[in-house]
């Protein structure tokens, strides 16, 4: 076995997806308040189960949400709102791309999709996706830019869609894949002046 797919084994061993939940929600909501509502910023929650997996919060003041005539209780997660909100690919192995997949530089990724499948045991597929939105996060995080190259697959499309329309609300996801790969790996943030052709 390869020093990679031992400490990816070993990583994904560590962070079962309870504890992954744990830390990305300290990363959301770090505050000593806790949780609290995205839309309203409430903070009278439920905590709920949904399709028996935890994690899941039910805000009871009612949202008009999605064009919908009648308000309603607004129930949401961690990954409500940022590219992970329509992924069923587990935290822990999104915790693991976050903070080893090296940024990608000039449209050059770090790592193959075929490689990053291998490693956290996803299909090819899933794992060209979850390249694709890192590789977003950074050009817009790091290089102030929005990458033209994206492929259209019909889950990226709409990744995408959600992350321009509220890019402030993946704040937390980039600065744990800041924390986790180091100054040395992080790149720093590019100047204003610099953005896509």
């Amino acid at each position: 076995m390869s020093s990679i797919l031992e400490k990816a084994k070993k990583f994904l061993d560590n962070h079962p997806e309870g504890q992954a939940l744990t830390d990305l929600e300290l990363y959301r909501w770090p505050s000593r308040d806790g949780v609290k509502c995205p839309l309203c910023n409430g903070w009278r929650l439920y905590k709920e189960q949904r399709k028996g997996k935890p994690g899941f919060y039910r805000c009871p003041m009612l949202h008009q949400m999605d064009g919908r005539t009648h308000a309603r209780p607004y129930v949401f997660s961690v990954r409500s709102g940022t590219i992970l909100e329509h992924s069923r690919v587990p935290l822990s192995k999104w915790l693991y791309c976050l903070g080893s997949v090296p940024p990608s530089i000039n449209n050059q990724r770090g790592v193959c999709a075929a490689e990053l499948a291998r490693l956290i045991d996803v299909t090819r597929r899933t794992a060209t996706l979850m390249l694709e939105l890192l590789r977003m996060m950074d050009h817009y995080f790091w290089f102030d830019m929005r990458p033209v190259t994206l492929k259209s697959s019909h889950p990226a499309t709409r990744a995408m869609e959600k992350f321009y329309a509220q890019p402030e609300q993946n704040d937390f996801l980039m600065r744990y894949r800041e924390e986790m790969l180091g100054p040395n790996v992080a790149p720093v943030k590019a100047p204003a002046a610099i953005s896509a052709g």
